[in-house]
Parts: C-alpha cells; structure tokens; sequence
C-alpha cells in the first residue's frame, strides 16, 4: 500500500491535470485542509500502538511510543537578586561529566570560568569544548556558592 501522500499528490495531479512534480509542491496546502488528513497532519489524533497495546496522544514522545519509560529531569529553582531562576538539577554534572556524589569547590569553578567560548577545557581527566551553556551554568553555580 502506498504513502497516504503519494497517494494524495497523485490524486491531486490527476485531478487538476499538472505532473506529479507540480503537484508535489502545489497539493501541500490542500493536503493539511483535507478532512481525513486534518488531524495527522497537525498531531492531535490518538493513535494506537498495536505492538505494545498502548494508546498514544501526538507523535511528539518518542520514548512513550516505544514504550519505553521517559526520564524525567527535575527542575530546582533558587532566588537570586530577587528573582527567581529555574534550572535543571544536575545539569552542571552531567556537562562536566562528574558523578553525582562531586562536590564542586569555587576554585575549580572559577578556573573554568575563564576559558574562553569555543576554547577546549580539562576538567577532573575529562576534556570538553566550552561552550555558551556551560558558561552560564558554571557561572550560576559560582553564585549559588556564595
């Protein structure tokens, strides 16, 4: 059985008497406004995974639709200056590579602070690339410390 696409863009030829390759760029409006498409198209059908029996809402979760488990990040949220920033919890761990027993020291912190974006860095044995991310999230820990 043939791509419900092709199968439109077929259609579509047909119907307004262009060739194929006309109607593949000219049949993409028509194709989201077309009524057994619709709710395809945009995502919002329910869709059933018959090999694992379970229902799916969106294609978005990939990991739910393979039926595996999603991991879920925590957010922390700290008040700095009076305002209240969120981020992920271990973030800084995982983009240095450390395990989640480290104990980050300024000093460490401060070093890295001072690589510049792009320039390569060692942190505990492990090189990385800095990196924009990095900088900022090295730099909120620095104040979180204080």
């Amino acid at each position: 059985m043939a791509n419900e696409w092709i199968q439109f863009v077929k259609a579509y030829a047909s119907k307004n008497k262009i060739s194929y390759k006309d109607a593949i760029s000219k049949a993409r409006p028509s194709y989201a406004k077309s009524k057994g498409n619709k709710m395809k198209k945009q995502g919002s059908s329910d869709r059933t995974n018959e090999k694992q029996g379970m229902e799916i809402k969106g294609f978005k979760d990939k990991a739910k639709a393979r039926g595996r488990p999603r991991k879920s990040s925590k957010m922390a949220t700290a008040e700095l200056g009076g305002k209240k920033i969120k981020f992920k919890e271990g973030g800084l761990r995982k983009a240095l590579k450390v395990g989640d027993e480290h104990k980050f020291k300024k000093g460490e912190l401060r070093k890295l602070l001072k690589v510049e974006k792009g320039d390569m860095y060692e942190f505990h044995g492990k090189k990385g690339k800095m990196t924009d991310r990095l900088k900022k999230q090295v730099n909120l820990a620095l104040n979180l410390i204080k």
